[in-house]
């Protein structure tokens, strides 16, 4: 059917010509048969949200629609664990958004009556093949399809009932979110769930004596003593997830190929950060980070040893030259500085590696934050050849580095963040270890912040952990994303109450800001889910 166009069968707000849309076809009947027991889709509701689940051979796609915020979370699921959902060509199709967009779309009368039809139809065939063959063969059913996908394609885009990024990313659902079942349907429209349904799991942890003595990288290495000073140390109150001790298992594996390039990704709070010291003071190695932007002031280092030509550009203002170099863009650098002193006289200038390269030349571990957010294709091109394990890297001074076969890069990046795209893909193929991190136990929790702070009322501390988790699920089903509520505002929030005696205070000046800037949201956020436990 998709692709037929008609003049004769328009929605009242259609003008022209009527296209019959696949992806909407298929949501309608997929939607019509969810009660059957030949579908193979699920629907329902999840507060104010809507849920649908797609079953294929051997995967599920899982959509979420919240129609106050007009907003989707979207993933698609093998074995359990999700993956991104896209919109585009040779990409997902949408089938599954429009699926959960249909219980607001039937509240317009013109919709709901064209639906029933296309419902008739359905209903008294024997399976799915059969339901789509009577809709397009059914005279009256074809007309209403036109109608159907006519009324859905003018209102969703002349009433902008959806947000959706030009990009086609859709925000993804977590792991953790799917153990916890975040989105289980409370009211099943149709159909089985499989996927929002799972119980939540706990982290599992490994023993700390053990993990800083069984994964020295080179126990015959020697280091100088600044690098003896880079190497962390674990804190007694850190919780080690066992991912971490997969993650060092495999660094220190012999393989031919050793693995040096790793991936934590996750929602702000999950302890990423704290995972690469604990690994680099596992492996025994020096660490270092930085963090990764898409714009600035001055081409910084990192900016001339990734992408010369655009350093050069951001330098001058004018297109690069052809095979301009970062020595070429350096050495315009200290000839400015030198003609813009005042007194120069005696004057010198000194190339100073960034902590990236360092890394990469000494071999140490270096935690790479955000790059995700990196918008030029040259940076990219330049990360992903320091990212490679067997190439060389070329100075702005002309220096040629070949990378330490002990060097380590921890990639991190969070998913909850405004300005984090989804990573790209060419990064995601050279990690070699990849893990989705999730928040602490309340009881690993508990440890961490005693540690961090020194607070020991438990009584207090349990409320306010519940109060973070509701915070965090809140902001979940009604997709707020413009904060972040975790561990770090945890923290924040038990330091500001050991402070100012007030535990309503503390949290207005923390968790709840942190956790959106709409000031809308934020009281919402503090009626729900704060205001239960604690009041002034």
């Amino acid at each position: 059917l998709g692709g037929e166009r008609t003049t004769d069968h328009l929605s009242k707000y259609g003008n022209g010509t009527a296209t019959m849309h696949d992806p909407t076809v298929k949501a309608i009947i997929y939607y019509a048969t969810a009660s059957r027991n030949f579908s193979v889709a699920a629907v329902g509701t999840c507060k104010e949200n809507t849920v649908v689940e797609v079953q294929e051979s051997s995967s599920s796609k899982v959509a979420i629609f919240s129609s106050n915020t007009k907003r989707f979370l979207a993933c698609n699921c093998v074995n359990g664990a999700p993956t991104p959902y896209k919109l585009g060509k040779n990409a997902d199709d949408g089938t599954e958004l429009i699926m959960a967009m249909l219980p607001m779309l039937l509240e317009d009368e013109e919709f709901a009556e064209n639906y029933q039809k296309i419902a008739d139809v359905c209903d008294v065939q024997p399976d799915l093949v059969s339901a789509l063959e009577a809709v397009k063969n059914d005279p009256n059913a074809k007309e209403a399809m036109f109608i159907l996908c006519d009324n859905a394609y003018r209102r969703i885009n002349g009433e902008n009932l959806c947000i959706i990024s030009n990009t086609g990313n859709i925000t993804p659902i977590s792991e953790l979110a799917l153990q916890q079942g975040v989105y289980a349907p409370t009211d099943v429209i149709g159909g089985t769930f499989t996927v929002l349904t799972a119980s939540p799991k706990a982290a599992e942890t490994v023993n700390t004596k053990a993990f800083a003595t069984d994964y020295v990288l080179d126990k015959d290495r020697e280091f100088t003593q600044f690098e003896q000073s880079l190497i962390p140390e674990l804190p007694e109150w850190y919780i080690i997830p066992k991912y971490l001790e997969s993650a060092c298992k495999m660094v220190t594996s012999k393989l031919s190929r050793p693995v040096r390039n790793i991936m934590l990704r996750g929602e702000a709070g999950t302890g990423k950060t704290e995972a690469a010291k604990a690994m680099a003071a596992a492996l025994h190695l020096p660490y270092v980070s930085i963090c990764c932007h898409p714009e600035g002031e001055l081409p910084s280092f990192q900016d001339i040893e990734m992408d010369a030509a655009y350093a050069y550009s951001k330098l001058t203002g004018k297109e690069a030259p052809e095979n301009i170099s970062g020595e070429d863009v350096m050495r315009m650098i200290i000839e400015r500085a030198v003609s813009e002193s005042s007194d120069n006289n005696g004057l010198q200038y000194e190339y100073c590696d960034s902590d990236l390269v360092r890394a990469i030349k000494y071999g140490w571990l270096c935690e790479i934050q955000e790059p995700a957010i990196i918008e030029r294709p040259g940076v990219l091109t330049g990360l992903n050849s320091l990212l490679d394990t067997c190439q060389q890297v070329t100075l702005p001074t002309g220096e040629v580095v070949k990378r330490h076969p002990d060097c380590v890069l921890v990639v991190t990046t969070n998913t909850s963040y405004q300005g984090c795209r989804e990573i790209n893909n060419s990064v995601i193929s050279r990690m070699q270890y990849k893990k989705d991190t999730e928040l602490p136990t309340d009881a690993d929790l508990k440890e961490r912040i005693n540690g961090i702070t020194g607070f020991d009322d438990d009584e207090k501390l349990t409320e306010m952990i519940k109060v973070i988790r509701e915070i965090h699920t809140f902001c979940q089903e009604r997709m707020i994303t413009d904060g972040s509520c975790g561990v770090r505002e945890l923290i924040d929030w038990v330091q500001s109450y050991m402070v100012l005696g007030s535990i309503v205070e503390a949290a207005e000046c923390t968790v709840i800001p942190s956790a959106s800037a709409d000031v809308d949201n934020q009281q919402q956020i503090k009626i729900a889910c704060l205001n239960p436990h604690f009041t002034d």
